[in-house]
């Protein structure tokens, strides 16, 4: 599905691992369950992926997790 062009839209926050592409299958799920009619994105925790957040060079503290994810959903879910 497009973002954005759902009615619902799921944000998938990992927990442990922090890296999104281990909750794939889960995802895989919950669009099936909501019968392709949600848009289901997930967040990896910064430095966890290999995009931009991930130099393997510093850990990021819990405040910088939060605004990580606050720039996520103002970017991604609130177009």
């Amino acid at each position: 599905a497009v973002p954005g062009s759902a009615l619902l839209q799921v944000l998938v926050v990992p927990g442990n691992p922090g890296n999104a592409n281990y909750y794939l299958p889960f995802m895989e799920m919950l669009h099936l369950a909501f019968s392709g009619r949600a848009d289901i994105m997930a967040c990896s925790h910064a430095g966890h992926d290999t995009g931009p957040t991930n130099s393997g060079e510093r850990v990021f503290d819990l405040n910088e997790q939060i605004q990580h994810k606050a720039d996520f959903i103002r970017q991604q879910l609130l177009q």
